[in-house]
């Protein structure tokens, strides 16, 4: 008789649930739009646009390192409900430059709200993520779900042509909570129109998007980097290093 190890028992549990429904959700940050990519360029783009290079205090791509440290603490807090979506927006900029050294005088006027305009007109995805979905398509109903604002989100979906493969659009803040709360899965099944008490997701995310949807009941596989140590075990869960790993698995 063939002995089934852990690993085996937790795919084989995700296929038999997997097969009672015919909708998957996504999120969007990260799992399917490359933040990384398109921040980075967008930052080196502000870099020589606003040649803040003349203060001689950073490089480029301390400008990229520095923001991106400061912009994960502040979603973090804005997860949390302890800033607001203005203050997010502009503070990552303010603490940004604060800590490379600029006096308030040079800041770059505008600067936060031209980075809102340029970095969703990027069109840099996760590799795999076209493939997946024109995979995925003929056979489940696909739908979003997005702690993004919500403006910023659907001119990503547009400009990337991922608008295409999606029948709804979950944003937390058109529903009133953030991932991981439990509220945005329950909208997501009643805007997605599925009859599932629970849904299937994948995200990258190990608060928002593994544990939230763990909590909420849901089965869920992480997409998890292939820099990352994070480590988390759960039977609704699937771990998977890279979008074509994850064809495997439907």
């Amino acid at each position: 008789m063939l002995s089934l190890n852990k690993s085996d028992k937790k795919e084989n549990f995700a296929i038999q649930i997997l097969k009672k429904s015919d909708h998957l959700f996504f999120d969007l940050d990260h799992t399917l739009w490359d933040f990384e990519t398109n921040a980075e360029e967008s930052l080196l783009e502000l870099y020589d646009h606003y040649k803040m290079d003349q203060y001689g205090k950073s490089t480029a791509q301390d400008f990229v390192n520095i923001y991106r440290k400061v912009n994960d603490s502040l979603w973090a807090k804005y997860r949390k409900h302890h800033i607001s979506k203005q203050e997010l927006r502009t503070s990552r900029f303010e603490i940004s430059f604060q800590r490379m050294g600029f006096k308030p005088s040079e800041v770059p006027e505008g600067i936060w709200e031209h980075y809102i305009e340029l970095c969703p007109t990027k069109t840099h995805l996760i590799p795999g993520a076209v493939e997946l979905l024109d995979y995925l398509t003929p056979f489940y109903r696909l739908h979003l779900i997005t702690n993004g604002f919500a403006e910023t989100q659907k001119r990503k979906l547009a400009n990337t042509g991922l608008a295409d493969y999606f029948e709804s659009l979950t944003i937390s803040e058109e529903v009133g909570a953030q991932k991981p709360s439990e509220k945005i899965f329950q909208s997501a099944l009643k805007t997605s129109g599925c009859s599932d008490k629970h849904g299937h997701y994948v995200g990258d995310h190990l608060e928002a998007d593994v544990k939230g949807g763990l909590n909420a009941g849901w089965q869920v596989y992480w997409l998890q980097s292939a820099e990352s140590e994070e480590s988390f075990e759960h039977e609704r869960l699937i771990t998977v290093k890279s979008l074509s790993e994850l064809k495997a698995h439907f």
